[in-house]
């Protein structure tokens, strides 16, 4: 069981990577710890990336700005979006959940309930929108480096433990975008859990 979850798991990232590779986005800088030790995954150049029309402005997230107010990207994106990422709505786990924090929902990576459960086959993603900025989460030290590039400037990862989630996530100034795969419950390493958020959050929010 353990090869075939390990053989689906690499057929489906790398399904999911396709997408970045044919964009051709390369990186000059061989490190993923920038000057400021920020954990961000390599940045390409940037002219290159075209997010979707329905992703909030980029930009630092501030809860105490004027007007903030969390995007809800859960019921806010188009259902094309995850239907063309392979994203599955099942109602007993995928309902939005509103926090004064953070909004979150949880989508299958299968059709099949029982393989999208936490520790199932296939699992599912994480998709929240919180106040967290990646300056408090730095010097909180919830950042991780992952030798990972990203074609998304400003992408940062971070492990919540409670949960053995890798999740890799950029700033809006409505919030900040992270989708976050607890594939260590299904017998991946970490570095394999963060590259499977990662490749989801790109094709997401990607045009």
């Amino acid at each position: 069981m353990e090869g075939k979850l390990m053989s689906r798991y690499r057929i489906s990232l790398a399904t999911l990577l396709a997408g970045s590779l044919v964009a051709g986005c390369t990186s000059d800088n061989a490190s993923v710890t920038e000057s400021d030790d920020d954990a961000v995954a390599d940045e390409p150049v940037q002219e290159s990336i075209e997010f979707a029309d329905w992703v909030p402005e980029r930009g630092p997230t501030d809860r105490h700005a004027p007007d903030f107010e969390l995007f809800n990207l859960c019921d806010e994106a188009p259902d094309s979006v995850w239907e063309k990422a392979g994203l599955h709505y099942h109602p007993e786990i995928s309902e939005t959940r509103i926090y004064g924090t953070h909004i979150t929902c949880f989508l299958g990576m299968s059709e099949d309930l029982t393989e999208s459960l936490s520790r199932g086959e296939a699992g599912n993603l994480g998709i929240t929108v919180d106040d967290y900025s990646k300056k408090e989460l730095k010097e909180n030290g919830e950042l991780i480096d992952m030798p990972i590039k990203s074609t998304l400037p400003g992408v940062h990862f971070r492990e919540i433990s409670d949960s053995n989630e890798c999740t890799a996530g950029f700033e809006t100034i409505q919030g900040r975008i992270n989708f976050g795969d607890a594939g260590q419950k299904r017998g991946l390493s970490r570095q394999e859990s963060c590259e499977v958020a990662l490749a989801y959050l790109e094709q997401v929010v990607r045009k």
